[in-house]
């Protein structure tokens, strides 16, 4: 069974998590092209290092300045995104909308996106869910995911990081966090939502299953930090019956199938990120990486 696994330690956004699967092996002209196909965008993909690793950059440049609605980012996906990957981009638009509309205290349909709402976002989906479908992975799990502290401003004003709507994103997946001393907004909503839509769950990497690494790629994060700021994806290979044993979730024809629970593995970071790791269950509490 092939399996990916996203190691979390400097958190992740969209275009993070585009970048290190583009660098694992994703065909990145098709996943390019899906991204300006969906919304009024300009992709460029460079290298890049960041603290001596060599890694991948997606930079999305916007045409125009779109303030959407919940209802019309439905509206625009709808129109204008692939049928074979529609479905899980409404789904994770669909996580942000009702993280947004909770902490706003506001029906889900009157919502009025900012950040998340943008071309930019929408094709760092996108480009996301594509990137991911062109590896033709059976499962994905990923290490607890590094936040980072302090405060970020965003349109509707400065919040503490994570910010909230990232929050309510965690608080309704099966993501486990760590927070660590860098004061910077690590994990956007973006990419907490695109994590929480796939991943089946985040646990410490010492649990890790058998696993025959295939490939590896290095997302690059925009902030330079004394750390490399990457996010890192393995690509590989587990026993089918130590996944079912597991009870790891199978991405069949792009939708999840559950094989007993919704499962995987991750690892318990021991850098300078790492925080007192957090499982979000009953938390009640926009983009910079």
């Amino acid at each position: 069974m092939n399996a990916l696994m996203f190691d979390c330690f400097s958190g992740a956004s969209g275009d993070m998590i585009i970048s290190s699967l583009i660098d694992a092996g994703a065909d990145v002209e098709y996943v390019k092209s899906a991204m300006e196909s969906a919304a009024d965008v300009s992709v460029h993909i460079e290298k890049v290092s960041k603290n001596g690793i060599s890694a991948t950059k997606v930079n999305v440049v916007e045409h125009g300045q779109a303030v959407r609605s919940y209802r019309d980012v439905v509206e625009h996906v709808t129109n204008n995104v692939d049928a074979d990957v529609i479905d899980d981009v409404l789904a994770i638009f669909k996580r942000i909308g009702e993280a947004e509309a909770k902490v706003h205290g506001k029906d889900i349909q009157d919502m009025h996106f900012h950040e998340v709402g943008a071309d930019d976002a929408i094709a760092d989906v996108v480009g996301a869910v594509t990137a991911i479908k062109d590896l033709g992975v059976d499962v994905i799990y990923c290490t607890p995911v590094a936040t980072g502290s302090g405060f970020v401003n965003t349109s509707h004003g400065t919040f503490p990081v994570p910010a909230p709507a990232t929050m309510e994103i965690l608080a309704d997946s099966s993501l486990k966090i760590v927070t660590g001393d860098t004061k910077h907004e690590l994990l956007t909503p973006t990419g907490a939502a695109i994590l929480s839509h796939f991943v089946s769950k985040c646990d410490a990497y010492e649990r890790l299953s058998p696993l025959k690494v295939t490939s590896v790629g290095y997302g690059a994060g925009g902030l330079d930090l004394d750390y490399p700021n990457v996010l890192r994806v393995v690509v590989g290979v587990v026993d089918d019956h130590v996944a079912e044993t597991m009870g790891m979730a199978e991405i069949e024809n792009g939708a999840e199938t559950d094989i007993g629970t919704r499962a995987g593995i991750g690892r318990q970071l021991h850098d300078p990120t790492c925080g007192s790791c957090l499982h979000h269950d009953d938390i009640m509490m926009l983009e910079t990486n």
